[in-house]
């Protein structure tokens, strides 16, 4: 083929172009905001964000205090987001699998993700709910919104993999799937209490005795 019949890539469209730069405008506000929640998130792990100004944050994201304000009204206002955030990143990871594993196993894989997820991040989950229940009384009552929606929703998605359990003849049936699984969540809850208090004793460690007290339980065999 002769270099001048060579086929050129097209250009966007003129009536593509408005579409094409809305979409890029949105790509870089999440960017911007993610790096925000980003910043935050170290300055919470550091243990020094009652403290710290809205400048620091800024700094430590690398834009401006007027490029902040753009995205959030105030430090309680980012902290608010840096919780809601976690949230949402915690259950996409315990979305249910569309695989043929037992219902035991994905209770398991479900340990493990919560778990982990907490070992990266709580340690400045933990520096918020102190911040919050301290100096702005408003967002520690979103903390026990959010706290009480979350278990909610952790139960029933316990209580779905128990019940097919139930079905599957892996779990007794003669105690409610309901009531197993606040038993199992308890057992979970009590380990991340204790991991609050002390981190070096970790979490995921934990998974297979948690489990085993659970389905074998602790009477002498």
């Amino acid at each position: 083929m002769d270099k001048r019949e060579r086929v050129r890539p097209k250009r966007p469209s003129g009536r593509k172009l408005p579409a094409l730069r809305a979409a890029m405008q949105v790509q870089a506000r999440e960017a911007y905001r993610d790096a925000i929640l980003d910043a935050a998130e170290r300055v919470l792990a550091s243990g020094r964000f009652g403290e710290a100004k809205v400048a620091e944050i800024a700094e430590q994201a690398g834009v401006s205090v007027g490029t902040l304000y753009n995205y959030f009204s105030s430090k309680e206002h980012v902290l608010a987001s840096l919780f809601e955030r976690g949230r949402s990143q915690l259950f996409s990871l315990l979305e249910p699998e569309p695989d043929a594993a037992s219902p035991i196993e994905r209770i398991r894989r479900m340990f493990e993700r919560t778990f982990g997820f907490i070992e990266e991040h709580g340690s400045a989950f933990i520096t918020y709910l102190r911040v919050v229940s301290r100096d702005a009384p408003e967002y520690c009552q979103l903390a026990r919104v959010g706290s009480s929606e979350d278990r909610a929703r952790f139960l029933n998605l316990i209580e779905e993999l128990l019940r097919r359990g139930v079905e599957d003849g892996l779990v007794r049936s003669d105690i409610e799937p309901g009531s197993l699984a606040v038993g199992l969540f308890s057992l979970m809850n009590g380990q991340v209490h204790v991991w609050i208090h002390r981190p070096e004793a970790g979490l995921t460690c934990h998974i297979s005795t948690l489990l085993k007290l659970f389905f074998e339980g602790a009477g002498a065999k």
